[in-house]
């Protein structure tokens, strides 16, 4: 460690790297696309239980809800590819659908065990005891039966303006930008069974309470694809891109 360093050579400049936009001739793509997604925040809470022993200091809540699961998401696109330095133009369609549902008992005649106690929606526009007109077999508050629905529908379309960026021989970049329209649609949906009995014997009651949401917007969208080519024909690609939309 005292001695006199060994003379360190000094590294040899890098071999350049070429950043080109490849020379094409006018084409047409198409491309299909599969993915397994499931919708998030959109748990839909239909229901509340109670569960006591007669006792009511030992009574527990639970709240149920319907909670989306993985589905298929399909997206389909054609590009015409401009002639000249790597231009290019893209339309592109996206649809999703989720169709999930979820259900809960009670025992309505029976001041013990579980009670269905609460719902998302107005007590006055229900028949049942405590969300309206009382029944002679149930004690207030009680339905013998809940089930919840849930639909979420997603489709966008997208128009974009692109331009192909080669980076040395294997890793090609694709930056693109325009507008995208998207809609989504969820439909909630809570059933609710009591049986009532009076002089004509024991019929099923059925309240049903819905909720709609709807939206459609605008807005831009931007991003980059990015193509690192292995070998053989095989490649790995990735993508950054984002949209802003706004509507109603």
């Amino acid at each position: 460690a005292a001695g006199p360093g060994a003379d360190v050579p000094i590294p040899a400049a890098p071999a350049s790297i070429n950043v080109t936009a490849p020379v094409q001739h006018g084409s047409w793509e198409i491309g299909l696309e599969a993915a397994y997604v499931e919708v998030g925040n959109s748990n839909f809470q239909y229901a509340q239980t109670q569960e006591n022993s007669g006792n009511s200091s030992d009574s527990i809540f639970k709240n149920h809800d319907v909670e989306p699961s993985h589905d298929w998401m399909g997206h389909a696109d054609v590009t015409f590819n401009i002639p000249g330095n790597g231009r290019y133009v893209s339309l592109g369609f996206t649809h999703f659908r989720s169709d999930d549902s979820d259900t809960t008992r009670s025992d309505a005649a029976s001041n013990t065990g579980r009670s269905i106690v609460g719902t998302p929606f107005s007590n006055s526009v229900f028949t049942n005891s405590a969300f309206g007109s009382s029944f002679s077999s149930a004690p207030a508050g009680d339905y013998d039966y809940a089930k919840g629905s849930s639909e979420n529908n997603y489709n966008d379309v997208d128009l974009v303006f692109g331009q192909k960026i080669d980076v040395g021989h294997r890793v090609r970049m694709k930056f693109f930008g325009g507008l995208r329209y998207a809609s989504i649609d969820t439909r909630d949906k809570g059933t609710y069974t009591a049986s009532n009995t009076d002089s004509t014997g024991t019929t099923d009651v059925t309240d049903v309470g819905k909720i709609k949401i709807d939206f459609y917007g605008f807005g831009p969208r931007a991003g980059v694809d990015t193509q690192v080519n292995l070998g053989y024909g095989f490649s790995v690609i990735g993508r950054i891109a984002g949209s802003v939309v706004v509507g109603k």
